[in-house]
């Protein structure tokens, strides 16, 4: 990762209090902004970030400007549990991409 790039954490004020601990930009989404959180995602895609760490319930919600973002720009979007609550919203997308990369699902765990 270039140096010069940052890290940024979008999400309701509770899941990303730690990453500002950490020294990570963050921007609080509310109910006032909610509406036009993918134009500010589609505006943070093309700022000085490296990777944007967005709640799983925005990626979900927002999943059309997610899949573009990615494709479109350097910026990867990491989609994090809401609040320590994980829906595996994340992780399935992740296993799709995954699955298409190399042929097969890697992360199948075998039946009893």
């Amino acid at each position: 990762m270039d140096s010069s790039k940052k890290l940024i954490a979008v999400g309701n004020y509770e899941s990303v209090l730690p990453f500002k601990a950490l020294g990570l930009d963050v921007f609080v989404v509310t109910e006032t902004n909610l509406d036009d959180l993918g134009a500010k995602i589609s505006q943070l895609s093309t700022k000085n970030y490296a990777a944007l760490f967005l709640t799983e319930d925005l990626c979900k919600r927002f999943a059309d400007v997610v899949q573009e973002v990615n494709t479109t720009e350097a910026i990867s979007i990491i989609p994090i549990p809401s609040q320590g609550v994980s829906t595996n919203y994340g992780l399935r997308g992740i296993r799709s991409i995954v699955e298409r990369a190399v042929g097969m699902d890697i992360f199948k765990q075998e039946e009893d």
